[in-house]
């Protein structure tokens, strides 16, 4: 579920060096960050909670005792030297610039120059997984993606896949996927009641096992988004065209 792995960013600048996302606890990983920055580390930035981008704060946070920056609603360990971050506030020279979905504490980073560091908002393999409230959002995600499309940055760095070069289409075409998915899901619905796993199995292919949980929740985060529109109602878990 993370392709090759977590994408650790590492940005230098005349004090230390700059973490973005340190992925899991992983010592492999871990070493990896502190000898590339020779633990020299300024700031731990954490686009959001989950364990692939936070696991590894601890461990970092004790070896070399650099503060770690979050949402301010993140459910980080509060154990930690932890610092809580607003949208819009500056650290280390980077804006946090909040975008809500995939989690409701994910953030981005923005340099001064066009680069937007996105977790996983936007990744370079995949759409990302919107879970429902209260975890995600599918309206805040697409909000989000409409934040980031005004912005025009130069190049997009996800916490997972390759670096993005155009921006603008791939924001564009996740957009516009989301929005198709809503149609289609719509299109599903009827007067009869269906289930979620009724219904996953007509909305998406199912090869990979392991992709079942991602979209079950998937699903669910469309399906209550075409409530909230009064499209589509729950009773007894069962779901209806409203």
């Amino acid at each position: 579920m993370t392709y090759h792995g977590t994408n650790t960013w590492l940005i230098q600048t005349e004090t230390g060096t700059i973490v973005i996302d340190p992925g899991s606890d992983h010592p492999g990983h871990i070493n990896s960050i502190l000898n590339a920055t020779g633990g020299n580390i300024e700031y731990i930035l954490i686009t959001h909670w989950h364990a692939d981008h936070y696991g590894g704060a601890r461990e970092l946070q004790e070896q070399t005792g650099a503060p770690v920056a979050v949402h301010k609603n993140s459910l980080a360990n509060e154990q930690l030297e932890i610092i809580r971050l607003e949208d819009g506030d500056v650290i280390g020279g980077l804006q946090a610039i909040g975008t809500p979905g995939h989690t409701l504490d994910h953030i981005c980073f923005a340099t001064q120059n066009g680069v937007l560091f996105t977790g996983d908002h936007i990744m370079g393999w995949s759409t990302s997984v919107v879970p429902p409230a209260p975890e995600g959002n599918l309206r805040l995600y697409m909000e989000s993606l409409k934040l980031v499309l005004s912005r025009k940055d130069a190049l997009l760095l996800p916490a997972h896949g390759p670096p993005l070069h155009e921006p603008q289409l791939v924001v564009r075409a996740l957009l516009c996927r989301r929005i198709e998915r809503l149609d289609e899901i719509r299109a599903l619905l009827t007067k009869r009641p269906l289930t979620l796993d009724a219904l996953a199995l007509r909305a998406y292919r199912l090869a990979d096992k392991h992709k079942h949980e991602a979209v079950r929740l998937t699903l669910l985060s469309h399906l209550e988004e075409l409530a909230r529109l009064n499209i589509a109602r729950c009773v007894e878990e069962a779901w209806y065209l409203n």
